[in-house]
């Protein structure tokens, strides 16, 4: 395919599904930069989040398909961060593992984090099997699809843990870029679901805007610990 046949793609996409595809390549840019720096050994991914973020954003990406079949106003190009979040996760928790680096964790804080990210996790699949398969009735159908989606976001604060507490210990271990591109392309998405379903208080948009917060968060505490240990070191 030659590049005017995909500039001829890129035109006629809806302009909604143009904000997906950039959130996407966004997102791909962001693990391209961090991949970049793993290869050459200036950041260690930390094996315990990376582990979690494998299963838990493919757990997100699940979570977030169903929600949108059930909700006529958003349309499936939502999907596309959340599946390449997914597929570029499990790749690096792979990386972490033919490195050798994927074992129990030792911090007692990492354990802790591990622990309650499983069970946050099988209580969300739990959840899953009993609505789909018809266990419950329409309105609980309705309260579980929430409950749900909250706790499945809540492994998203669990899986940081540990990647977050060694950042305090050793701000080196981490680079800026990467998680700038993140925090971008959860905005992007945060935008384009507000414009799908025209409602702040939807549960469709816990995910992205939690994100923006979180990956916003690291990036700023890579930026000033990197500083601050660079200050340290001048003479």
């Amino acid at each position: 395919m030659t590049l005017e046949q995909l500039y001829g793609l890129w035109v006629a996409l809806a302009p909604l599904t143009k904000l997906a595809v950039l959130s996407g390549v966004i997102q791909a840019l962001g693990y391209v930069a961090y991949g970049w720096y793993v290869a050459r050994r200036k950041i260690e991914p930390n094996p315990t989040s990376w582990l979690m973020w494998a299963y838990g954003t493919a757990l997100v990406a699940v979570l977030e398909y169903v929600q949108i079949k059930q909700n006529p106003e958003a349309s499936y190009a939502l999907l596309v961060l959340p599946v390449v979040c997914a597929s570029c996760s499990l790749a690096l928790a792979l990386l972490c593992w033919a490195r050798g680096k994927l074992s129990w964790p030792k911090h007692p804080m990492d354990i802790f984090a591990l622990i309650l990210d499983v069970i946050l996790t099988i209580g969300f699949v739990v959840a899953q099997v009993m609505y789909t398969y018809g266990v419950l009735t329409e309105a609980q159908r309705d309260v579980v699809a929430v409950v749900s989606l909250i706790t499945v976001n809540l492994t998203s604060l669990t899986s940081f843990t540990p990647m977050v507490r060694e950042l305090l210990e050793e701000p080196e271990s981490e680079r800026t870029s990467p998680w700038v591109f993140w925090a971008l392309a959860y905005a992007v998405l945060s935008g384009l679901t507000w414009l799908e379903v025209g409602n702040w208080q939807s549960p469709l948009m816990m995910y992205p805007v939690l994100n923006t917060g979180i990956h916003t968060a690291v990036a700023l505490l890579v930026f000033f610990g990197r500083r601050r240990r660079a200050n340290r070191a001048a003479p």
